[in-house]
């Protein structure tokens, strides 16, 4: 458990952290959620061939603002997430989630995301340590 002294330090660095940081961090976080969507497709089309060719375009990605679109367009926003993968608006969106999460009746056929997250994640971690150089130099 943190002591006084720990909460009083952490306190401090949020306060060092730059008001135009978000301007930084949601382009690259864009970034990563187009490579990881680029990543899960080819993954999936590896498995899938041409017995489900529309799957691997179900996989898409939404970076949103949390709190929600007026937040962001106020500049408030509390922070942002991306959420990748299998849209079921899209055509073979929910064959595309069954090979990931498996059914009542049988276990996932692909482990995706997780593959996916092995393979983007040196990239993304690097994109938000420049990131947040850049907001700390004031950079555009």
């Amino acid at each position: 458990m943190a002591d006084a002294h720990e909460l009083h330090e952490l306190a401090h660095e949020f306060q060092q952290v730059p008001s135009n940081l978000n301007q930084y961090l949601v382009p690259a976080l864009e970034a990563s959620a187009f490579d990881a969507r680029d990543e899960w497709r080819d993954s999936l089309r590896e498995v899938t061939g041409s017995r489900l060719r529309h799957a691997p375009t179900s996989i898409d990605y939404d970076v949103r603002a949390l709190g929600g679109s007026l937040q962001h367009l106020l500049g408030l926003a509390r922070g942002y997430e991306a959420e990748i993968g299998p849209s079921l608006a899209r055509r073979q969106g929910a064959m595309a989630g069954w090979f990931q999460e498996g059914s009542v009746d049988g276990v996932p056929a692909v482990h995706s995301a997780e593959r996916v997250l092995a393979a983007v994640i040196d990239t993304f971690e690097g994109r938000m340590a420049a990131a947040v150089d850049d907001a700390m130099r004031g950079l555009t």
